[in-house]
């Protein structure tokens, strides 16, 4: 086998046939027909366009100043970018504990980011919940006082009326205290 350019050695004495399982060969070299299971396993491969999008690499190197953001954001398609830094090295083993240190910095600091976005999130999920839970709490609240309103009309008739029987009736006690007085007044005139 060849890798990077080198030519590698492979022993097929360690190699399983996944069609007979036996050792030495691969599949597609096996002399046996194949398992129902495998049979036209190699046969089935299909040819799918991929729509390769718009790549674009922006190098920032020391010494060359700002970079002109602003045509990008004009753009209608989105465009994937990758930044690449050059920086110069003076001694490898510096750079090597620099990247040692960055990498864990930024292991750290994607922890306690994705710990805060979970955060986030469940509270996120819980103040829809709530949100759902007062919206309906409000319909509740509105039917009631669409039906109290409703109902208020009709008390305030049946109140009118009440009001309207009692001052009747308290003009037919008057009217009955007086002639009661009036017959009083008679009887002890002819007593």
């Amino acid at each position: 086998m060849d890798i990077n350019g080198q030519r590698v050695g492979f022993d097929k004495s360690k190699v399983e046939c996944y069609n007979c399982h036996k050792h030495g060969h691969f599949a597609r070299e096996c002399r046996f027909q194949m398992n129902q299971e495998n049979k036209g396993r190699e046969n089935n491969t299909r040819t799918i366009t991929v729509e390769t999008p718009t790549q674009n690499a922006l190098i920032a190197q020391d010494g060359i100043g700002g970079y002109d953001w602003s045509y990008q954001a004009e753009e209608e398609k989105p465009t994937n970018y990758a930044l690449i830094a050059f920086t110069s090295s003076e001694s490898s083993s510096s750079s090597d504990s620099e990247v040692d240190y960055n990498s864990k910095t930024c292991v750290k600091a994607y922890d306690t980011l994705k710990e805060q976005y979970d955060s986030l999130s469940s509270d996120y999920k819980k103040s829809q919940f709530n949100l759902v839970s007062y919206k309906a709490g409000l319909e509740s609240v509105e039917a009631r006082l669409a039906h109290y309103k409703k109902n208020e009309v009709v008390f305030e008739e049946s109140i009118n009326v009440l009001k309207l029987e009692v001052r009747l009736r308290n003009n037919a006690l008057d009217e009955y205290k007086m002639k009661l007085d009036k017959v009083e007044k008679e009887r002890d005139q002819l007593k």
